[in-house]
């Protein structure tokens, strides 16, 4: 008896160990972006949600959610709403 307790919490055991090595993902590449003067950043390029909050005298507008397209060539950004 205590054999097949064994060989059951062995094979479950293997069975978890299986299922979390077949499911692992491998990381995403990281995207980055060589500068001119050889320094690497982050490429930002892409849509992104910003929540524009207003302060001060503005306040009473409160806030609201946007997009927007950043495009990043070199050192250079451009942004569209």
């Amino acid at each position: 008896m205590r054999t097949k307790i064994t060989i059951g919490l062995l094979t479950v055991a293997v069975i978890l160990a299986w299922t979390g090595v077949a499911g692992a993902q491998a990381a995403p590449a990281i995207p980055k972006v060589q500068l001119p003067s050889g320094e690497t950043v982050w490429d930002l390029s892409g849509d992104w949600e910003a929540l524009i909050e207003h302060f001060g005298p503005m306040a009473p507008y409160g806030t609201y959610p946007n997009v927007y397209r950043i495009t990043q060539t070199g050192s250079t950004f451009s942004a569209i709403r």
